[in-house]
């Protein structure tokens, strides 16, 4: 096996997806993403229907038999899993008149099933799952936490010009913001890269945005998910995948040098 030749061809193949503009990413899916971008309805004509209906689907069938969402990572994922997730169930289910809407029979016990961890959770779904009906405990330690975290933090900086790691999130900030505000913080259709945050933005404009629309269809078709539904935590991801295609191979150090030297033979390396 000819492992220059091979390194080689990966990051030619990197470098022109780069240099073409094209959308590249393989981060993998998300279901805490999947399921905001479920909850995704779009004008059509007097009457409204889901922008993703295969993501709700797979929100459904990623639900556990204990009737929470398990996450692959951590605990806090598991816990934002099983709070968005239950959200997207309760907003299907009072929205049956969309066109494409296909609610199991079992959803509202789907619902009632739900266990959700509160170590760790975000106020604003706890928020949005109290006008369902769903109350669920906030310890004080978390709305200190989040106090410290908000203090001196003024609204409008996210209206200003300064791209903030907060539009990444902009889901938490749902019924919070202005979100026409944010239109000059897109960038080819989306908010920092962010399918959840994207979606929050589609959700909560004054006027539907066919350029955030055009960045999540790509993501639907070309992520990791391959039109399945499932949806990555970011979209694209190319210096992402240029730095792990580096890193990987620099723990070969001297197949980088050589590899470098047969793309770029006048490029200079110190060895």
């Amino acid at each position: 096996m000819d492992y220059h030749k091979e390194a080689a061809e990966i990051i030619a193949v990197l470098a022109d997806s780069c240099s073409e503009a094209q959308l590249i990413g393989s981060m993998s899916t998300s279901t805490y993403d999947t399921a905001w971008v479920s909850i995704v309805s779009k004008p059509d004509g007097a009457e409204l229907r889901w922008l993703f209906p295969e993501s709700f689907q797979i929100v459904l069938d990623s639900q556990s038999l204990d009737g929470g969402w398990n996450g692959p990572g951590s605990e806090t994922d598991t816990i934002l899993n099983s709070l968005a997730a239950p959200l997207v169930l309760c907003r299907h289910h009072t929205a049956p008149t969309h066109t494409n809407g296909n609610n199991p029979p079992d959803l509202l016990s789907r619902i009632s099933k739900d266990q959700v961890g509160f170590e760790i959770i975000s106020p604003s779904i706890i928020n949005s799952l109290r006008s369902f009906g769903i109350c669920l405990y906030e310890p004080p330690v978390l709305l200190s936490l989040q106090a410290q975290k908000l203090r001196g933090f003024y609204w409008n900086l996210l209206y200003g010009s300064r791209q903030l790691a907060l539009l990444h999130s902009l889901e938490a900030f749902d019924s919070l913001i202005d979100f026409d505000r944010l239109s000059h913080h897109m960038r080819n259709g989306s908010f920092l890269g962010s399918p959840s945050s994207t979606a929050a933005y589609l959700m909560n404009s004054s006027v539907w945005s066919i350029e955030a629309e055009q960045y999540l269809q790509p993501v639907f078709q070309k992520g990791t998910g391959q039109s399945s539904g499932k949806f990555p935590s970011a979209f694209p991801s190319a210096n992402f995948e240029l730095s792990w295609v580096g890193t990987m191979i620099y723990r070969k150090r001297r197949l980088l040098i050589e590899t470098i030297y047969r793309l770029f033979p006048h490029f200079s390396v110190l060895d």
